[in-house]
């Protein structure tokens, strides 16, 4: 019961999706992918377990977001809880953020791994191409 109150009042706080909401997120997920193929290329370069520790915790912290954005956006994206006209916006969040979230985790699994010490070979392959070809879906 205590599950389904937090739900219903997390609902009722959440700020709407209009256009102007969804153009500054979609914003934000961009400059998030221009932050995964800066990372992806340095982790490529080869980093030092001193230079991977900050940016594995930012990148951490990136991964949450998007993982908070996904989250937020997923709530008007289901029937009968939020507005029509919401709807579309709030779908092509849950798109474009859920396309990138492998990814970003896979930098943060890197970078995590790096700053404990381990080896280039050991780290899972990053797909830059697949990192830069996500964009926003048709329709949206």
């Amino acid at each position: 019961m205590t599950f389904f109150v937090l739900v219903i009042s997390t609902t009722a706080h959440a700020d709407t999706y209009d256009r102007t909401r969804y153009a500054a997120t979609l914003g934000d997920i961009a400059k998030l992918q221009a932050e995964l193929l800066t990372l992806t290329d340095r982790i490529d370069a080869g980093l030092s377990p001193d230079e991977a520790r900050p940016l594995a915790a930012r990148a951490d912290e990136r991964l949450a977001w998007l993982r908070a954005t996904l989250t937020e956006a997923s709530i008007p994206d289901r029937p009968g809880l939020r507005a029509k006209d919401e709807t579309p916006y709030a779908r092509c969040i849950v798109w474009r953020a859920g396309d990138l979230e492998d990814h970003a985790q896979d930098v943060a699994t890197d970078l995590a791994m790096i700053a404990r010490g381990a080896a280039k070979a050991d780290l899972i392959p990053l797909d830059r191409r697949g990192i830069a070809a996500e964009g926003v879906r048709k329709g949206c």
